[in-house]
């Protein structure tokens, strides 16, 4: 359940990077409005994170999950029957708001749930969901966009947020909720966790501002169609998911710190590489290894940064932590597209 709550907001944000070239040339959007599409949704998301980890630790986990699905269902619905863009991006702000409630509490649901040897499992599983909704995303993105048009990208929420109500209505509240009385800020203060979410909040702007090129390069400057570039980015999402998978176990082997900086260093090549190959003359070999490159440390990373923010919090601030650690990845994510948008970095269709 909490997987796939973290899995459809995840989709949802890939898909929409796909379709952008068909919204802004359907709706007539300018440049800027066109990165708003983006940052509308990760604004309201990354703003309203902590106040929905609040009223989840004091309402109780599955109640705020249920909620945030809910809203998320129907600004989806909305900006599938948006008549301009003033209505889309008003559901994008929508979506942010219910994806808020749900990505928090889809990891606390977690971290409260599973102990042990099981918690670095389900941590796993969790992080490597995004990297699969990615892998999945990017080409149902492409193929919905080429078949049925952009609207459908919207659209396509809804049943899975039904179904979604319809399974967290049929799991027995004493097994997901936690009440506490009280509000610990200080559990979230270590240097260990402030060290992982300032971590994170890089990491969040180098994913969102890389999806967000690659998908307008391929498009707007190969010509590529929204399926093809959905394919493309397709085994990127997939080394992301490997490295996701296969972090618990070098965790083990080599501790969290080797793990990480083996990661940050391999993120980073390919990150150099990955800027040089699309401002230059290069080959798609180029261009596909450098992706990968990035992908592969990035995947490795992401796990343990996860880890690392969540670590040693006591259920009643579960939800504070994951929303913490929500909010550094989103406040990435905005800085990433803002950077990418002001410094011209994809040049636009020629």
């Amino acid at each position: 359940m909490a997987c796939i709550g973290q899995l459809m907001v995840v989709i949802d944000g890939l898909i929409v990077t796909v379709a952008l070239p068909a919204i802004r040339s359907d709706m007539e959007l300018s440049a800027t409005t066109q990165g708003w599409v983006v940052n509308g949704y990760l604004l309201s998301f990354g703003g309203l994170l902590l106040a929905a980890s609040r009223a989840a630790d004091r309402l109780g986990h599955r109640r705020v999950f249920a909620a945030g699905v809910a809203v998320f269902t129907l600004a989806s619905l909305c900006g599938g029957l948006a008549p301009d863009g003033g209505m889309l991006l008003a559901a994008r702000v929508a979506q942010g708001v219910g994806a808020a409630a749900i990505a928090p509490t889809s990891l606390s649901l977690l971290t409260t749930t599973f102990t042990g040897t099981a918690r670095p499992r389900a941590l796993s599983a969790w992080s490597a969901t995004s990297a699969v909704a990615g892998a999945g995303g990017l080409v149902i993105g492409g193929v919905i966009t080429a078949e049925l048009g952009w609207r459908w990208v919207f659209l396509a929420n809804v049943p899975v947020g039904i179904v979604l109500i319809a399974l967290t209505a049929a799991v027995p509240a004493s097994i997901v909720e936690t009440r506490p009385t009280a509000y610990p800020w200080r559990t979230v203060l270590r240097r260990s966790i402030i060290v992982a979410n300032v971590s994170m909040t890089v990491l969040g702007a180098a994913m969102t501002a890389a999806l967000y090129c690659l998908s307008l390069f391929l498009q707007n400057v190969q010509g590529r169609s929204p399926l093809a570039t959905g394919s493309a980015l397709l085994p990127m999402s997939l080394v992301l998911a490997l490295g996701s998978v296969i972090s618990p176990r070098l965790l083990v082997r080599w501790g969290p710190n080797a793990v990480m900086t083996v990661g940050t260093i391999t993120a980073m090549a390919g990150a150099v590489a990955l800027v040089m190959s699309m401002n230059g003359d290069h080959g798609v070999a180029i261009l596909a290894g450098a992706t990968l490159v990035w992908a592969c440390g990035t995947g490795v990373l992401t796990m343990p940064l996860v880890s690392l923010a969540t670590s040693g919090v006591p259920p009643a601030a579960a939800g504070l932590a994951s929303g913490v650690m929500s909010v550094a990845r989103q406040i990435g994510g905005v800085v990433g597209v803002v950077a990418v948008v002001a410094l011209g970095v994809v040049p636009a269709a020629g």
